[in-house]
């Protein structure tokens, strides 16, 4: 499915409680305003246990925990979203896709959009009882090769015309003026475009309406091979499903992005503009 869609046409789900609804927000957030209806889940969790690679693919037994406590169904819809822009709620999605689950629907705008524009919400204390865990027997099976990309493979093709390595991060964390891991800078050849960039702080953080002119103008060519990376695979998380909702057929996270390749010794980086 790989949809974009507006919050008011959330409106008749929730009314109906016809839909699973998650929330990608902070608990704290969660607890004092959420969509009517939605599910939880802490970003922290779509993480696995990788201090040096952050951002890389959990293990399958981790999705599987997920997939169980938030009753997402292979092939009905699940509506996720955050409360900055879509970051939180894309690396869920990434999840999602690199287990064969596609019917996903991100809500443009999230959280923000929801309730600047005056629509109910609901608080709790508690976590909400639908998500008890539920006994259920599933099989999953890795897709990982179709939407993420290694450090050996990049390593293995960083010369390739083929390939475009989009980075999502600051303009601080490419040039190398700002450092976030053991080294700085970024992979040779990146392209650089923040996330920040296709977000539009006057639309409630919706995506901008021209992201696709944004994105031929910053040469990301979908004809190519796509890879977006940042530090933790939270933002290029977010540039790959825009890469989704555009329909290109190439594009893959780099799991590990920064926090692998700049703590790696045999990695190379490249600093300033270029």
């Amino acid at each position: 499915m790989c949809e974009l869609i507006e919050p008011e046409a959330l409106e008749p789900i929730v009314k109906n409680n016809s839909g699973i609804i998650v929330d990608v927000c902070d608990y704290s957030r969660y607890a004092k305003a959420h969509i009517p209806t939605a599910l939880h889940l802490q970003p922290q969790e779509t993480f696995g246990p990788y201090p040096h690679k952050i951002g890389d693919l959990p293990n399958l037994n981790r999705i599987k925990e997920i997939i169980i406590k938030l009753g997402i169904i292979k092939h009905k819809p699940v509506y996720i979203y955050d409360d900055i822009g879509g970051v939180l709620a894309s690396r869920l999605i990434w999840l999602l896709d690199c287990v064969g689950y596609h019917n996903w629907i991100l809500i443009n705008g999230g959280l923000i959009s929801w309730l600047k524009e005056g629509r109910a919400y609901k608080s709790t204390s508690s976590i909400d009882k639908t998500q008890e865990k539920k006994e259920i027997e599933l099989k999953l099976k890795s897709l990982a090769h179709e939407y993420n990309f290694t450090k050996n493979q990049i390593i293995s093709t960083l010369h390739s015309n083929d390939i475009i390595f989009w980075d999502s991060r600051s303009k601080g964390e490419f040039t190398g003026e700002t450092k976030k891991a053991a080294r700085a800078g970024h992979i040779p050849g990146s392209i650089h475009l923040d996330y920040r960039d296709l977000l539009n702080p006057n639309e409630n953080l919706r995506i901008r309406s021209n992201v696709s002119d944004i994105l031929e103008q910053n040469k990301i060519d979908p004809s190519k091979q796509i890879i977006t990376y940042c530090h933790s695979n939270q933002r290029s998380a977010f540039a790959f499903v825009v890469g989704r909702l555009l329909k290109f057929e190439r594009i893959k996270c780099y799991g590990g992005s920064w926090s692998e390749w700049g703590n790696s010794e045999n990695s190379v980086v490249s600093i300033g503009e270029e």
